[in-house]
């Protein structure tokens, strides 16, 4: 049985490990030769959400979304060995003895790290289960990776073909937007009043069915789930059904119900409250609670917020991926180093995106409590128009929403207004965007307390304006 050694072992080669091995080599160059970087795929690390921005469209190759293409490098297979990591792909973890701080793996080796681990395993696509009638129908498509993404393009080319999406979350929407680039035959399956609830109000997602509506989407709203679907002898799903006689016929079927987080590997580690989020319990520094030489990144990291009183918090969007993974790569440096200082805690503006038929909208903060919003046109463009909507929590602005926002300083106030819970009375009116971003009275750091989260650092929320890319090349649109 082989053993390996390494100082800094990362479990999961998905966005956050990709930043997280680039975090540890770049940050410190003794570290070289020192960090192994384990995945199950045989890709090299990827940033995900463009498998549906840009890969599916075909405007985008592998090598391009490779990471950290968000930020201007793409680290292809080469990458690696020319700077000092270890990369090791098609290999899986069974089990984990965070004690010996020994990792076994699926070929009988053993890969030890002998100072620090980053748990980045990241989530799973949800798939319908057993329970459901046809549930292993061959063209029913989820999608989380390449594999996935690889085989959808091989029928969305298909002319003439109808397409279910089942899903009004953020990727059930951005697969219908792709199938929308190709002008293909959508029904879009909800099962909530309108798309991305909890988080859109009914009037928000009522605002972009529409958009939908408009690109010729059949929005079908179920009230239930989907039960069964309804395959031939071929094995092929013909249509789907939610226990009823209504029933959707398709060429095609694509689940986008949602996501499963990667813990299999973690019974000795313990979890968040499910009232909390779930996922690995996490101090200040994203340690575990568990083990102090422990690091978790990504999806599965749940970790109290000093930013909203030390609420935990559980975030799987790419950004937190990112944000997470750079603190965990910086702080296992600063303690490699003896530099590590208490006060340097994880503080983080939540903050994600997405992308709707090319309406890019980002929200800021934790929403919740009442919601405001309007649209108003573009100041140069009167056909365009922008989105604003705001959260408010006894009489303080929790988070805001914003599409089609014409200047990076509004992206800018919108982070600064929510760090600072803008006051907004019973009193006040949502009436020009413009109006609303004019508050010069708030202003400071959108990033955070901490030196780690400052510009050109390790977190950005504005990365193309604040680290020197060229907002036009940066990919922001896609990645």
């Amino acid at each position: 049985m082989t053993t390996i050694s390494f100082k800094v072992v990362i479990l999961g080669a998905g966005v956050a490990g990709g930043y997280a091995a680039r975090g540890l080599v770049e940050g410190d160059e003794s570290l070289k030769g020192q960090v192994c970087l384990i995945g199950e795929e045989g890709f090299v690390p990827y940033e995900r959400p463009a498998l549906t921005r840009g890969y599916l469209l075909g405007k985008l190759t592998s090598d391009d979304i490779a990471t950290c293409a968000y930020e201007g490098e793409r680290h292809i297979k080469d990458w690696y060995p020319k700077n000092g990591v270890q990369l090791y792909l098609n290999l899986k973890a069974i089990s984990i003895d965070f004690k010996k701080q020994e990792i076994k793996m699926n070929d009988d080796s053993i890969i030890k790290y002998t100072d620090y681990i980053i748990l980045s395993t990241g989530s799973a696509s949800r798939e319908f289960g057993s329970n459901i009638l046809g549930y292993n129908a061959t063209n029913l498509f989820y999608m989380r990776t390449l594999i996935h993404g690889n085989k959808m393009l091989e029928k969305i080319i298909l002319e003439d073909k109808k397409w279910v999406v089942i899903g009004g979350g953020p990727l059930g929407l951005e697969v219908t937007s792709a199938l929308c680039a190709y002008e293909r035959d959508v029904t879009l399956i909800l099962t909530s009043n309108t798309i991305m609830q909890p988080l859109f109000s009914k009037e928000l997602g009522g605002y972009y069915e529409t958009k939908f509506i408009e690109n010729g989407v059949k929005i079908i709203k179920s009230g239930a789930r989907v039960k069964e679907f309804f395959v031939n002898e071929e094995g092929i799903a013909t249509h789907c059904g939610w226990g009823t006689e209504d029933r959707v016929a398709g060429d095609f079927f694509f689940g986008g119900i949602g996501g499963i987080l990667n813990l299999e590997l973690f019974d000795d580690l313990e979890k968040a409250d499910r009232k909390d989020g779930g996922g690995i319990k996490c101090d200040e520094y994203l340690q575990s609670a568990s083990y102090d030489n422990v690091y978790v990144a990504g999806d599965i990291c749940n970790y109290p917020s000093p930013m909203f009183d030390n609420k935990r918090l559980i975030l799987g969007n790419v950004r937190n991926a990112r944000a997470t993974a750079k603190y965990a790569a910086t702080s296992i440096i600063a303690k490699l180093n003896n530099t590590f200082k208490k006060n340097n805690y994880f503080d983080y503006l939540p903050n994600f995106y997405s992308d709707f038929l090319g309406y890019l909208w980002e929200v800021w903060g934790q929403p919740g409590g009442d919601f405001i919003m309007i649209q108003e046109a573009h100041p140069d463009d009167k056909s365009k128009k922008t989105v604003l909507g705001i959260w408010v929590v006894e009489n303080k602005i929790d988070a805001i929403f914003l599409e089609g926002g014409s200047k990076d300083e509004h992206r800018t106030k919108a982070a600064q207004y929510v760090l600072a819970k803008k006051s907004w009375g019973k009193n006040d009116k949502l009436e020009s965007v413009y109006e609303f971003f004019s508050d010069n009275t708030i202003c400071g750091d959108m990033f955070g307390a901490q030196p780690w989260n400052k510009p050109g650092s390790t977190q950005c929320i504005l990365p193309a304006a604040c680290q020197g890319i060229n907002p036009n090349d940066c990919g922001c649109d896609t990645m």
